[in-house]
């Protein structure tokens, strides 16, 4: 995968929330909401853990 930063800092290749990563190990939804509990004192539900990245047509944060 080629190397993005985006809007958030993070390069989607490297991200455990990035969709494509989710999708090939799973268990990076779990490991993610237990590391941002841990840090940050929120949780967040592990399937609810997943990026279609930013810069995707129709996402949240995709602009023209």
């Amino acid at each position: 995968m080629e190397a993005i930063l985006t809007r958030c800092g993070y390069r989607c290749d490297l991200c455990l929330a990035y969709k494509p990563n989710v999708e090939s190990n799973p268990a990076n939804q779990q490991k993610l909401s237990d590391g941002w509990y841990h840090y940050f004192g929120f949780r967040l539900s592990p399937e609810k853990v997943i990026c279609d990245g930013c810069l995707r047509r129709g996402s949240l944060f995709h602009t023209q």
